[in-house]
């Protein structure tokens, strides 16, 4: 109870504290050189995902969960890391973790179902240093298995006061809702009232929730205010929650999505190149915004073909306060894809990761002096970075081919060379002509529906591999999949060692997990979009009441 009296002192001073400072004011545009942080463990760069003081986190969030612990010293990290034992968990459950506002690390454990079910939720309270983090004793642990089930498909959660969490999702079947408070002390979902206002009415609920709810996250400054931020758009709003109400404060970024459904499936209809990642404290929100690549040259529109979506930089960061007046604009000196805050919102890390040669480097800015360094020419910077979202990439004579053969349900399946994890050559129309079907899967280590799917078609193909193949195409980066974080299937999985890329486009794969069911001479019958999909379809090939076992068991 002590506790919170003091949490609530706390946000009524620093409610009157913002009313009183943060009024809108012109926004301060100015330079900043970073100075590079030395790194040598460059693979562990890519699953950063939190600072505490000079500790840096990096955690995995499915297969087999593991997390480790970089300090920095003199401006250097330490070498391998040092293993925590607060991200160790069985490998049945996916996690989710979250930084608290009162400087506690917080883990929550889903069961991998159709829709997911909380299993518990752990808290290490002390994360002054690494043996306070893996300091036993001090966790707090809270069941959460009789909490009803929900899609929770964010990437983070918000601790909130009062033994509440938020999250983007929605309980089972009541899906017109994209943010939830779980109470996991009465064990209870409340569904918050927003519903974006894009326009897009021709869509069921589950669709248009998957679209806003799909790897969002969420972000709190420990008292009244919240943060909901789109991964793949540039959408972002600050707001209050009043018992079950959302109210809009306002929205930094209103780029709405375009997209379609495909059953109970999303269809984007286009991917932008302009994103934004974010990080908070309790007094600051830091936008970096992506449209770049890693050279600098900004990005145009892009349509939505396999190979051809680029990973986005960025090097212009946006601070804002927690009532959304833009404090100020920061043009870094490198361009990267994820920062990061220290906890008193005086240093920020630009995260870069290479994704061809597999590089990983970190640049650190001093935000301590910012009204005190002289002003640049915003609409002249702002010009010079001005994104052409008129223009679209022209497809290449390579992607042209490869889209002439895009197939579809009736076509005859396209041949391609894989390898398995032993780099041993497969072709994907290896198992034509012996008498059963294939089910070829599209499939990705960080994908969460692909992982949810793995218990249902385990035992689908332990019953029926006698009348079925199964083949997973993975689209993940070779090193990756080699770690093989979720264990090897009992049926076939390979990877092209090109993410999958021209495989994707010649199959017209634009979300995963997506199956094809081929007949034995090898022409496509059904393109299934998502694992209900795919279940909906079996039904034409076992019966119905073999189906609800693999969904329901």
């Amino acid at each position: 109870m002590k506790r919170y009296l003091i949490i609530f002192i706390a946000c009524t001073f620093v409610s009157l504290f913002s009313k009183a400072n943060y009024a809108p004011k012109k926004t301060h545009t100015i330079r900043l050189v970073g100075q590079e942080v030395q790194i040598s463990a460059a693979n562990e760069l890519k699953n950063v995902r939190f600072v505490l003081d000079d500790i840096f986190i990096s955690s995995e969030m499915y297969g087999e969960p593991s997390g480790y612990a970089h300090v920095l010293k003199d401006n250097k990290w330490n070498n391998n890391g040092i293993e925590l034992e607060f991200f160790k968990t069985d490998r049945t459950t996916m996690q989710r973790y979250a930084k608290g506002y009162d400087h506690s690390l917080l883990r929550m454990d889903i069961v991998m179902q159709k829709n997911m079910r909380l299993q518990k939720l752990t808290i290490a309270p002390n994360t002054k240093s690494i043996a306070d983090i893996n300091n036993r004793t001090s966790w707090k642990v809270f069941d959460l298995s009789t909490i009803p089930n929900l899609k929770f498909r964010s990437s983070n959660f918000a601790l909130m006061p009062n033994n509440k969490i938020l999250l983007g999702g929605a309980p089972k079947d009541n899906w017109n809702h994209i943010l939830t408070i779980v109470d996991y002390k009465n064990n209870k979902l409340i569904p918050l009232d927003y519903w974006p206002n894009d326009g897009i009415d021709t869509v069921n609920a589950y669709v248009k929730n998957s679209v806003y709810t799909d790897n969002s996250q969420v972000f709190t400054n420990g008292c009244d205010r919240y943060l909901y931020k789109m991964r793949e758009r540039r959408f972002a709003f600050i707001f209050t929650i009043d018992r079950d109400k959302v109210n809009i404060l306002k929205y930094l970024y209103s780029d709405y999505p375009k997209y379609k459904s495909d059953g109970m499936n999303k269809q984007m209809l286009e991917f932008s190149s302009e994103e934004i990642r974010c990080a908070t404290t309790n007094e600051i929100i830091s936008l970096l915004l992506l449209d770049s690549d890693k050279n600098g040259a900004k990005l145009k529109k892009i349509y939505l073909r396999g190979e051809n979506r680029p990973w986005s930089y960025g090097n212009v960061v946006e601070l804002y306060d927690w009532n959304g007046n833009k404090r100020n604009v920061i043009y870094l000196d490198h361009y990267g894809q994820n920062i990061l805050l220290s906890d008193d919102g005086r240093k920020l890390y630009l995260l870069y990761k290479d994704l061809e040669d597999n590089s990983s480097r970190i640049w650190v800015y001093d935000l301590s002096n910012l009204d005190k360094l002289p002003e640049v020419d915003a609409i002249g910077t702002e010009n010079a970075r001005a994104i052409d979202v008129a223009s679209f990439s022209e497809p290449t004579t390579k992607e042209t081919e490869i889209q002439q053969k895009n197939v579809n349900e009736g076509d005859t399946m396209i041949d391609f060379e894989l390898y398995d994890y032993n780099d041993n050559l497969h072709h994907l129309n290896e198992f034509l002509n012996k008498g059963k079907y294939i089910i070829i899967e599209f499939s990705g280590i960080n994908c969460g529906p692909c992982q949810q799917a793995r218990p249902m078609l385990e035992k689908f193909y332990s019953k029926y591999k006698n009348h079925f193949e199964i083949i997973t195409v993975s689209t993940d980066r070779e090193k990756l999949w080699k770690k093989k974080p979720v264990g090897e299937v009992s049926w076939h999985e390979w990877n092209d060692h090109k993410q999958g890329t021209v495989i994707r486009a010649a199959y017209g794969v634009y979300a995963i997990p997506t199956f094809f069911i081929i007949t034995s001479n090898g022409k496509i019958e059904k393109k299934c979009i998502g694992v209900d999909s795919l279940m909906k379809n079996l039904k034409e090939y076992i019966s119905t009441e073999e189906v609800n076992k693999l969904i329901n068991n």
